[in-house]
């Protein structure tokens, strides 16, 4: 069934959403781009080791509170998006804090411990600020989805790029001035601190102070915990092979991956802002009984995200090795460019995840989501096991593409049995058709230097649009709906 494009997006509703992700988009091209300056500020004229071990702590802060929190800061989102009881509203909150605040007191400091014992070079001055910096970041995640849950976005979106500006200031004045690896963690933790201040202030000044009965503490738990085994697992597949590079090969070799891994992770700044809005967003409209809107939502986000995230890692692949000698060395590029298509591949298949999963989270499905992602954790983490000795860096990226490829199937499966959207392949074999012919085209270019690739990203661009609009890729009322965006 075709829906006129103007009963889809030409609607309050639909700019709004727009907005809202053009501002979580231009945080997360910050957020990234403090991931991609902190490669060169660690890795240029720099011990590895050091650079090893910044990624291990950073990998460790994405996953531990996401164990700790008991999935309770994603389940805000869910309960608190679309309630209008401000007494329930302040319950939740309130009970969420409390027992996130409690489990992670407890908890950070054994989780520090392991981390710098076990895969951080057994750096264990570190630990006590480690242990803070963790429990900090647990709290602040339930801040950071307290604005989430509220619509907050312009306010989310200005305090995150203050965040990342301030920590990318902060670690680079440590490191040039050489205060090495432990000036870098305390300015991470100064930055986590304030933040956590101001998120605090946030929620008291909405809410006042308030002592949680936890009436609905069971069911957040209930809706919570599955989520649990759901991120361990995603966490497995997408993180933890720098845990076993660094166990099997070293931390040399953590830093030797870690960039070319960031590089091929550009995409998230589509996807992050893409898993951010989509709950909150979709749960309205789920609540509202309007289910058209949500399929017309699934639907175009999934192709249009597909439109980007396809030339795009066809894009970085081609220029992976001359992007990686400017922004780190020779010997990480030489190293460690092969690595980019694979993570590239495999970031694709996630945003087609991150898109289709919010059926089962509408369905309040969570536990579907932890079983398939437990299998997939399980699947990559022996493969790792075979392949990271055998084949190096790049074996470890083979791996989570495999991982991810059987994800997105067993979860594409499941969602649409739960709720139909019509998945549109022919646009997606129209956007891969073009990427391929933009790579012909670069892999014949001589690109040497930032203007080099910069030239080569343009002309890419130019001839992938091009080819799509040939291969009649947008309708004119898409055309149409694009330019009349880019004219606000």
């Amino acid at each position: 069934m075709n829906y006129p494009l103007e009963e889809i997006v030409m609607s309050s509703k639909r700019d709004m959403f727009v907005k809202r992700l053009g501002l979580l988009g231009l945080a997360t091209v910050v957020n990234t781009l403090m991931g991609i300056i902190l490669i060169s500020v660690f890795t240029k004229g720099r011990p590895l080791e050091d650079y090893g071990l910044w990624v291990q702590i950073n990998v460790s802060l994405a996953l531990i509170p996401g164990l700790t929190c008991l999935g309770l800061p994603y389940t805000l989102v869910r309960y608190v998006a679309g309630e209008k009881d401000k007494s329930k509203i302040k319950e939740t909150i309130y009970s969420i804090l409390f027992v996130v605040l409690v489990v992670n007191a407890v908890l950070s400091p054994l989780f520090a411990y392991l981390v710098i014992r076990y895969f951080g070079g057994n750096e264990l001055g570190i630990v006590p600020i480690f242990a803070i910096l963790l429990f900090i970041q647990a709290l602040n995640m339930v801040g950071w989805n307290y604005l989430r849950a509220m619509h907050k976005i312009k306010k989310y979106s200005f305090l995150m790029v203050i965040q990342n500006l301030l920590t990318i200031i902060g670690i680079g004045y440590a490191i040039i001035n050489g205060y090495g690896i432990y000036g870098a963690i305390l300015a991470l933790f100064s930055v986590s601190l304030l933040m956590l201040i101001i998120l605090l202030y946030e929620i008291v000044s909405d809410l006042g102070l308030y002592i949680p009965k936890f009436t609905y503490l069971r069911e957040f738990l209930k809706f919570g915990l599955p989520t649990i085994p759901s991120n361990f697992s995603a966490w497995i597949v997408s993180s933890s092979d720098r845990y076993l590079i660094g166990y099997f090969l070293g931390i040399k070799h953590v830093a030797y991956y870690n960039p070319a891994y960031s590089l091929g992770n550009l995409l998230n700044f589509i996807i992050g802002p893409l898993g951010f809005l989509l709950p909150a967003t979709l749960s309205k409209l789920y609540e509202g009984r309007k289910i058209d809107e949500v399929k017309h939502y699934l639907e175009y986000l999934l192709k249009y995200y597909l439109v980007v995230a396809i030339p795009a890692v066809f894009g970085l692949s081609i220029l992976a090795k001359p992007i990686l000698m400017i922004l780190s060395t020779q010997e990480i590029a030489e190293k460690s460019y092969l690595v980019v298509p694979f993570v590239g591949a495999s970031i694709i298949l996630f945003g087609v995840y991150v898109i289709v999963f919010q059926i089962l989270v509408l369905k309040k499905r969570t536990d579907v989501a932890a079983k398939i992602w437990i299998v997939a954790a399980a699947l990559n983490f022996f493969l790792n096991i075979v392949f990271i000795p055998k084949f190096g860096i790049i074996g470890a990226a083979i791996t989570t593409l495999i991982a991810y490829i059987f994800t997105v199937i067993v979860i594409v499966r499941y969602s649409l049995k739960a709720f139909t959207i019509n998945l549109k392949v022919s646009d997606a074999l129209k956007s891969l058709t073009s990427a391929l012919v933009m790579s012909l085209l670069l892999q014949y270019l001589t690109v040497d230097g930032i203007y080099g690739i910069f030239l080569a990203i343009v002309l890419g661009a130019v001839v992938y649009f091009i080819c799509l609009l040939m291969l009649k890729g947008f309708t004119r009322e898409e055309i149409e709906y694009i330019i009349s965006l880019i004219k606000r």
